[in-house]
């Protein structure tokens, strides 16, 4: 698999990634202002898969801590993405980077070790304002991630 050098782009259904107060959303629109704004981001191989950072504040794609389902798991529902921690052991913070054909620059992202995809909601609204990108399994969130060069 070639995942693109970095800075990239990370766009989830034609929208791309960014930060706005520590949480990652799809910009519809563009955006640069310091609280809110479309990120490049760094993709550095580790050991169980890539960690994934934005370059404009050092901090890491991850998971929150603490989710709890009730059943014992980990993750239940949607949980919305974060960059907020420049710590390299932040945890939840591993991704698995797939391919779906080789060069198509079209991946999936899952949490290392989970089901859990990274994406927007299947259901949200119509307008242009921001969209929360979570972590949920599979049909919840519009999975497909295109990584561009920058």
């Amino acid at each position: 698999m070639a995942v693109p050098k970095e800075p990239v782009r990370i766009y989830n259904a034609g929208a791309p990634l960014g930060v706005s107060d520590g949480k990652v959303f799809a910009f519809m629109m563009q955006v640069e202002q310091e609280e809110a704004r479309v990120a490049s981001w760094k993709l550095t191989e580790i050991a169980g898969g890539y960690q994934i950072q934005d370059v404009g504040t050092g901090n890491y794609l991850a998971l929150p801590e603490g989710y709890d389902d009730g059943e014992g798991n980990t993750f239940g529902g949607l949980h919305q993405a974060v960059a907020s921690s420049d710590n390299p052991k932040t945890p939840n913070s591993v991704w698995a980077v797939t391919e779906l054909e080789p060069n198509s620059r079209v991946y999936t992202l899952a949490l290392a070790g989970t089901g859990w995809l990274l994406g927007r909601n299947n259901i949200e609204d119509r307008t242009i304002m921001p969209k929360a990108v979570f972590a949920g399994s599979e049909g919840a969130v519009t999975e497909f991630i295109d990584i561009q060069p920058t």
